[in-house]
């Protein structure tokens, strides 16, 4: 089960992933699609959203600071615990958050 807080931060996080996609990974069209994938586990929150994109630069986005729009990345950083890219076939944007859940 996943609390309040963690669904907000997923929703805003996916959200950006997901537009990214649309915007920038050729995923805008209705013969491309993106898939997300979402695991939940006791210590940690997995997620990942793919398109058929070819792939970014990760490091080349900090370039675009003062520029508007182009946050989806920073607040991805922000807010989870490790994120990457994958550009094995398409693009997939990753990440994960720990969870510090209490014993109950």
């Amino acid at each position: 089960m996943i609390t309040s807080d963690e669904r907000d931060k997923l929703e805003l996080v996916l959200s950006e992933l997901v537009n990214n996609a649309v915007v920038h990974g050729g995923a805008a069209t209705a013969e491309h699609q993106i898939t997300v994938h979402l695991a939940v586990a006791p210590e940690r929150i997995r997620a990942e959203v793919c398109d058929p994109g070819s792939g970014f630069d990760p490091d080349a986005l900090a370039s675009r600071q003062g520029q508007i729009g182009g946050y989806g990345l920073t607040i991805l950083d922000g807010l989870t615990s490790r994120w990457g890219v994958s550009s094995d076939d398409g693009t997939c944007v990753w990440f994960e958050d720990d969870r510090w859940l209490e014993a109950e």
